[in-house]
């Protein structure tokens, strides 16, 4: 059951500006949003300004990314970094792109 899974899982879509689409339990504490606000929320909207355009870096690469590191913002303004972020684009049961999800396991608060 990863919606109760202790590592985070997310998933935004593919759309220009990507929406989360699924986030579960240990993704909406660390961000501190409750199911209805994270499901439409930006993803770009996890991380800090200054953290955004290595965070797109990051999701550009096709495929699987594995230990992808970098600092995030949680809805009351708490920074803390995440670790060995595995991040990987998600396809439809045509092979048709749809979105991207990630998972990790270890943060720590700055």
């Amino acid at each position: 059951d990863l919606y109760g899974l202790d590592d985070v899982v997310l998933c935004h879509d593919d759309s220009q500006d990507p929406v989360f689409v699924y986030a579960n339990l240990a993704a909406q504490s660390l961000w501190e949003r409750t199911w209805d606000e994270f499901i439409g929320w930006p993803s770009q909207m996890t991380a800090p300004p200054s953290e955004r355009a290595s965070r797109a870096q990051a999701l550009a690469a096709d495929g699987i990314v594995r230990g992808y590191s970098g600092i995030r913002v949680s809805a009351t303004g708490r920074l803390f970094r995440i670790y060995d972020a595995t991040v990987w684009t998600v396809a439809d049961e045509e092979g048709q792109v749809c979105g991207q999800a990630a998972t990790f396991a270890r943060t720590t608060t700055l």
